[in-house]
Order: structure tokens, then sequence, then C-alpha cells
């Protein structure tokens, strides 16, 4: 019963990681249901990891550092402190105690395919129903005929918000050597659904180096004209019924004409050049201490302001770039400055190591701004809690 009653609070507390987008007021401001999971995680870990946790090493200097040099620069610089400090706090508290944790692996990855199966529950639901939590009101539109140019995302506010999520839950399972195909599917299916490019493009690679990693094999056999098994073939069956619809959808949708015209769509090229326009002006204008917490950290696209955006002709064609904090590695930098990046990159390369899953994880980051966002900053954490975890069992 013990056991069962653990398990079940481990569902819900990594649920409320994951739902960064839903908030509600109090005295003090908003808080997400992230923020106040994470606090609640990092309670269980430090009770399940008492007596054991190791200070000492790279790994844990970064993520002690982290807060200290925020608080730091937080004295002189920044206009929004109090609660993105204290969530930078938590969250590299959390991912300190995080691998000394007596959690199973199991126990991990159950709980995390059951809150993806949760999220594809509403993403599926919203792309169907207006949704009473959305922008539009509750009304049901299936009758009616589906609209097209209608992006659903779940509980996360924003077709990206919820590729991001998804993915970091995905990404966790192939660290912890859990995954499986139908859990893939999944992810790739709804990101397909959201009609997130990004979203879509990072699920896609991550089934990819699943599959080759799981199957590897029998993909070898098919190269050389060996026989395989009748279960890989069902698999091979399954990957085609369900890629159809998600190509018929996507090219009836604004998705293909994103891709088709990348320079037209405000929101791939802010990302990508936008973004290199912003860390450019971080790192010629205060390289150090970069902007602080709020501030100019989150610059806004204005049109009226020429600060916010540049133009530049590609061809002949006028090209205009929202400028903005659209990846982490540029959002930490104009956050924190260079040190701020070193201290991060430092845990994520002590966490993860140099292998596959960081350039997995690095194609998680270069799609969003929010740094400490919980199930993505504590990636590198899980990596650390499975190498850990394996030592142990090789023992």
């Amino acid at each position: 019963m013990g056991i069962y009653k653990r398990i079940s609070l481990l569902d819900v507390i990594l649920l409320f990681l994951t739902l960064d987008t839903v908030s509600f007021g109090t005295p003090l401001g908003y808080l997400s249901l992230s923020y106040i999971g994470t606090l609640i995680f990092l309670l269980f870990l430090i009770k399940e990891a008492s007596g054991k946790i190791n200070f000492k090493g790279i790994y844990n200097y970064s993520l002690i550092l982290i807060p200290i040099w925020f608080s730091f620069i937080s004295t002189f610089t920044g206009t929004s402190i109090l609660g993105n400090l204290s969530r930078v706090i938590i969250y590299c508290a959390t991912a300190l105690f995080l691998p000394y944790s007596k959690i199973t692996i199991d126990n991990f990855a159950s709980s995390i395919k059951k809150v993806i199966l949760f999220h594809f529950t509403f993403l599926i639901f919203d792309l169907f129903f207006e949704v009473p939590w959305g922008w539009e009101g509750s009304q049901f539109v299936l009758f009616g005929g589906y609209n097209y140019s209608a992006r659903p995302s779940g509980l996360l506010g924003e077709p990206s918000f919820y590729g991001i999520m998804v993915n970091s839950l995905y990404l966790i399972l192939i660290i912890l050597n859990r995954s499986k195909n139908i859990y893939g599917l999944l992810v790739v299916f709804s990101t397909a659904m959201s009609a997130s490019v990004s979203g879509t493009f990072v699920a896609t690679f991550l089934f990819i180096y699943d599959f080759f990693k799981n199957y590897k094999n029998d993909l070898l056999k098919i190269l050389f004209l060996k026989s395989i098994k009748k279960r890989f073939l069902t698999l091979i069956l399954t990957l085609i019924i369900f890629t159809i619809p998600i190509v018929i959808f996507l090219s009836n949708h604004e998705f293909s004409q994103r891709i088709a015209n990348p320079f037209q769509d405000g929101s791939i090229i802010g990302r990508t050049l936008g973004s290199y326009f912003y860390f450019e002006r971080t790192v010629k204008e205060s390289p150090v201490f970069g902007y602080g917490f709020g501030s100019i950290s989150e610059l806004k696209y204005d049109k009226k302001n020429p600060d916010t955006f540049i133009d530049f002709l590609d061809n002949g064609q006028l090209v205009h770039v929202p400028i903005g904090s659209c990846n982490v590695i540029v959002a930490i930098t104009v956050m924190g400055g260079l040190v701020a990046l070193y201290l991060y990159l430092q845990y994520v390369f002590t966490g993860i190591g140099f292998n596959n899953k960081l350039y997995l994880y690095l194609l998680i980051l270069f799609c969003t701004g929010k740094v400490f966002y919980s199930i993505l900053f504590l990636i590198p954490a899980f990596q650390k809690y499975y190498k850990i975890n394996n030592n142990q069992l090789n023992r």
C-alpha cells in the first residue's frame, strides 16, 4: 500500500512540474503549478535522499553557484527579481538532490508515461473542441467541420510549449532507458496535431534516434537481406499507418506553408536570426552580468520600436526579423551574462556528458527561451540520477 501511495504522489508531482502555464493569483503574485510542484518535489527528494548526497564535484558546484550568481547580480540589475530568483533557487536545489533519490527508475518511468498519456488526451480533446480554458470559449465544432487553422495546445496555452513539454518527457524516458515505441508515436502524433514546427521536428528526431537505438540489429538484417522478426514488420506497418494521417494533416495546414517560407514566418526567423542578434547585443553591451531578471531581458517585439527588430535584404527581398531571446542559450546569457551561461553549460555537460543525449537535449534547448522550465531544466539531473543508479546496480 505504501508503494502505491508513493507512485500516486509521484504521478501528481511530475504532472504539476509540466504545468508551467497553469497558474493562480496569490497576494505575492501569480504562482504556476510547475513552481509549486517543483517545491513539493524538492521536499520529497530531500526526505528520500537524506544522508546520501555528496556536495563535491563540478556538477554540484555549478548548481550551487548559479543561484549565488543571480542573487549577486540581482542587487544591482533587473526589475522582476523575487519570484524569478526563488524559482532559480528551487530548481537548482531540486537538480542537486534528484540524482541521489531512492525512487526507482521504473517508478519514475511509469509516472512519466502516465503524464504523457494525460497531456495527449487533453491535446486530442482540444483538437476537436473549443475548450473552456482557451481564448474562444466552449463550443463543439466537430460537426461544423474542423478548422485546420486552429492549433490545439492541450493545457499548455501555446502549441510550441506543448512540444517542449512532451519532448522533454520523451527524452527523459530515453535517458532512463525505458522508452517504448507507442509513447514515441504518441509524442510525434500529438506534436504534429498541434502543428508546432519545432515540436514536430524535435519529436520526429527523438523518435528516429530511439527507433534506431532499439532496432539497429533488425535494420542491419534488412540491409543484408536476412530474415527479420514478424514483430518488427508489424512495427513498420504501424509506423506507416501513423505517418499517413500526420502527413495529410500537415500538408493541409499552415504548417507546410511555414516550412516552405521560413523567412516569411516571424516565429521561425525570430528564434534563429532574432536570437543571434539579441545574443550579439548582450555580449557587446553587458557581457559579464547580462540585464538581470525582468528589465529588458524579455524583449517584446513592437513594430514601432526599432530596437526590437532588424530589417535586411535577402536576394533583393526585405526580411523583417523580430529580436527575441527565443532559445535557452541566448536567454540565460541575457539574464545573467556569460558567467551564468558558463555555469549553466557546466551543469548540462557534467550532468549529461558528451554523448548523443547531449545533442538531443541541446536540440530542445534551441526551441525555447524558458531556461527555468522545471521538467526541461531537470533533464541533466535525470541523466546524473541514471548514472548513479546504474553504478550501484553494477556493483
